[in-house]
């Protein structure tokens, strides 16, 4: 791998989308440095087993702004291939589930810092 190779971070690589550009970036090693940035360490296997760096990252974790910082270091490009929906479904889902025990919905820990937007 040469030196000027552009290094490319993909977030969301562990689902469909950002498998598939991953899938990419690696068939294509001579060109670009691929690194997935994905919600566990089972969902990044298949890469770091293909030689790339996973980093597993939990956004709602008090780590997380950190963890992605390392991630995205270096990097000359973001791809952003994530979805919110499974984890604000799995949160309504418990807040319902509250409302009718009629009981308090469930406390969210608070999201880390917005990151800058890396192009």
């Amino acid at each position: 791998m040469a030196a000027s190779t552009p290094t490319v971070v993909v977030t969301g690589a562990g689902g469909k989308t950002g498998g598939l550009i991953m899938d990419q970036l690696l068939a294509d090693k001579e060109h670009f440095a691929a690194r997935a940035v994905v919600r566990s360490p089972k969902s990044g296997a298949r890469f770091a087993a293909a030689g790339a760096p996973v980093a597993a990252v939990d956004v709602a974790s008090p780590d997380a702004q950190t963890a992605l910082e390392a991630a995205f270091a270096g990097a000359d490009a973001v791809v952003i291939a994530t979805s919110a929906v499974p984890k604000i479904q799995k949160v309504r889902e418990r807040e319902e589930r509250g409302r009718r025990r009629r009981a308090r919905p469930p406390t969210r820990r608070p999201l880390p810092p917005h990151l800058p937007l890396i192009l």
